[in-house]
């Protein structure tokens, strides 16, 4: 009778062992979808709870359900991170089809973790049952069960995140709204053929960090040596993506200096015929992306790699040619339809060495004080490498299908040097003289020379050159090239207003002479 007795204690232990063991995994597993960063001591307070909980056929009811509820959302925050405005924006995309996008991106093991919650609480319960575990007849776990109001935490803060993340895109997408109004162009002809357009708008560069306008690194290896007609002379619309691109892809007003949502470059495309596409690795909604993507969801065929802000972004900008090829190739007989093709990229937008990662050969520099700068030139240059890419998937299907195209490459703005802690960095936190210089040039399949313009020429009158690009007229555009070579002869106020910017110049600085010899082309 003992030795029954102690075989029945034994096996009463085992099995309280492998109740607890899998309580704490499912808990471990269910907190780390729901925070990150949730602590193992959390898990253990967790564990303590469902200890007395799930012995209980009634208790364990709750405790599965509100799990499985749980559950549902951990493979996206293994992926993202607790429920905020990045994993629920992305959730409540503006298709379907792009809420299964976003969802393709989780990994099968994030999936089977997720699917491993309820089935380790159904193993718990049945060792209870099976053992006949009734923890609640011990004072000691009875006491400790009290500390499972601190785990309520958790669940509370989940749903108020759930709650305010919410609340925070429908307030987005209302703002989205507000600037999506109707096209106002009028009397729209397109004056070309069956021509495929590409409009690549590049991120943060200034051109006197490329080798195209004279730096002395080479890091634009394919613009310098393409078929491309460039122009050195043009001024952005402003300081930062927002305050250009919303003056620099409108027909805004030259004297109050505010952009027309009204008479966007992509409603104008719309109503010349073309078939439009926006493909944009900066965000979708916040802060400082909804008002550019207004006017990206006005292409008839949109794709927005970051649902939520820029800041979030995840991807380099080589999964927008990735994006472009099935839209290139898989839209059917295209036919005659011209079309228009927009690819808002990363660019050097910092962190510049955040952009790099894939980089098998960036610039590396020998003093800490130049590492920044290196990742910056290296993020020229994997742009760089991007238009030669995109130069070639053109030329193929030009082969293949015989439609000539045309690839625009420009960027929203510069940036301004800042030493910190002994660094120099290049970002936005004050406006230099040098933000407004940026790169222009385009790239014709029927263009056989490479040619430097040097004209000035303003952001201002940039729609105009865009449609004029493009060979649309319209009764509100003005008569405009941005490749005659020709200075504007009224930038209405820009060259004032970037001579006003105080402080001294800055210029770019050369570290050719701190670049490691594996890296020098």
């Amino acid at each position: 009778m003992p030795i029954n007795f102690q075989k029945q204690k034994l096996f009463a232990v085992i099995g309280f062992i492998a109740y607890a063991m899998f309580l704490y995994v499912a808990a471990r597993f269910l907190l780390a979808g729901l925070d990150g960063h949730a602590s193992k001591t959390s898990a253990c307070i967790l564990t303590l709870a469902w200890i007395f909980l799930c012995a209980s056929k009634r208790s364990f009811a709750i405790v599965l359900l509100l799990s499985c509820m749980a559950a549902v959302y951990c493979p996206v925050g293994y992926e993202y991170g607790p429920p905020d405005f990045q994993a629920i924006s992305s959730l409540l995309a503006t298709d379907a089809k792009e809420s299964l996008e976003f969802l393709s991106f989780i990994s099968a093991k994030s999936l089977l973790k997720a699917l491993a919650i309820p089935i380790l609480l159904l193993l718990a319960y049945g060792i209870a049952q099976r053992t006949q575990l009734k923890p609640w007849r011990n004072k000691t776990l009875v006491l400790a069960s009290i500390l499972c109001l601190a785990v309520l935490l958790a669940p509370i803060q989940f749903f108020s995140l759930l709650q305010t993340s919410y609340q925070q895109v429908e307030k987005e997408k209302a703002k989205l709204e507000s600037f999506a109004k109707d096209s106002a162009w009028t009397e729209v002809v397109y004056h070309g053929g069956a021509k495929d357009y590409v409009l690549v708008i590049g991120e943060s560069v200034r051109r006197d960090y490329m080798g195209l306008y004279g730096y002395p690194v080479d890091n634009t290896p394919f613009l310098g040596e393409a078929p491309a007609t460039v122009v050195k002379g043009l001024s952005a619309g402003g300081t930062y993506t927002i305050g250009s691109l919303r003056l620099m892809l409108t027909k805004a007003d030259k004297t109050t200096w505010q952009p027309r949502y009204d008479l966007n470059i992509v409603d104008l495309a719309n109503a010349a015929g073309l078939q439009t596409y926006w493909i944009s690795n900066q965000g979708y909604l916040g802060k400082y992306d909804t008002p550019i993507s207004a006017i990206g969801s006005k292409a008839k065929t949109k794709h927005f790699v970051n649902a939520s802000g820029y800041e979030t972004a995840r991807h380099s900008d080589r999964i927008l040619l990735d994006i472009m090829s099935n839209f290139l190739n898989g839209g059917g007989e295209i036919g005659m339809t011209p079309r228009l093709f927009v690819l808002h990229t990363l660019g050097s937008h910092p962190s510049a060495c955040e952009r790099i990662k894939e980089m098998q050969d960036p610039y590396v520099v020998s003093e800490k004080k130049w590492s920044y700068v290196g990742c910056y030139i290296s993020s020229i240059k994997y742009t760089d490498e991007l238009l030669r890419d995109l130069y070639d998937l053109m030329r193929n299907y030009e082969k293949k299908h015989h439609r000539p195209f045309s690839i625009l490459y420009f960027a929203d703005h510069g940036m301004v040097h800042r030493d910190i802690d002994g660094v120099i960095y290049l970002n936005n936190n004050k406006a230099s003289k040098r933000h407004y210089d940026i790169p222009l040039a385009v790239i014709d399949s029927a263009s056989t020379e490479h040619r430097m313009l040097h004209s000035a020429k303003s952001g201002l009158h940039f729609t105009d050159g865009l449609a004029a690009w493009m060979g649309i007229s319209a009764r509100e555009l003005e008569p405009y090239d941005l490749f005659d070579g020709r200075n504007d002869a009224n930038d209405f106020g820009l060259k004032e207003k970037i001579r006003a910017i105080k402080g001294s110049d800055d210029p770019a600085v050369d570290i050719s002479a701190y670049l490691q010899e594996t890296s020098v082309n």
